[in-house]
């Protein structure tokens, strides 16, 4: 027997991931939230957990269609051998086909705010479209997001 994907809370391609543990099939919903996050996502930071749980919520009410972390990869520079990439950390669909390329930072790292406009200036200069932008957000003290930067579409 497999993972009913209705059952899910957490996404469908959430659900088939989670499979077995210890041979037992796991169910999203038969799951504590937090450990559903620990075995389905390794993010890189606390902050983007947070971040990962508020897109969840978005999808939940609809206000997304879907999201994924560290999706896709944009090439930025191929100069002689200096390559510059860009990941963004997440990326969302909007429901009217609209994406938009996510950085997210905490609320002590606003020394890096420059640095992260000009990665997304640049990426918005060469990838951006009529159904493509490139977005950053910080986490408020506190809890909440505030958006610093918003490019394209």
């Amino acid at each position: 027997m497999g993972i009913d994907p209705d059952r899910a809370t957490i996404g469908r391609s959430v659900a088939e991931r989670l499979g077995s543990i210890n041979g037992d099939t796991v169910h999203a919903d038969d799951m504590p939230t937090k450990e559903k996050w620990s075995i389905v996502r390794r993010f890189k930071s606390k902050t983007e957990t947070l971040f990962a749980e508020e897109l969840e919520r978005k999808r939940i009410a609809r206000e997304i269609t879907r999201w994924r972390y560290e999706a896709l990869r944009f090439q930025l520079a191929d100069h002689n051998e200096l390559q510059r990439t860009y990941t963004p950390d997440f990326v969302c669909w909007w429901p009217r086909g609209m994406l938009s390329c996510v950085e997210v930072k905490h609320w002590r790292e606003q020394e890096s705010d420059q640095d992260t406009r000009t990665v997304l200036a640049w990426a918005r200069q060469q990838y951006a479209g009529p159904l493509l932008e490139f977005r950053a957000f910080r986490m408020i003290r506190g809890g909440g997001w505030t958006e610093i930067w918003r490019g394209g579409a």
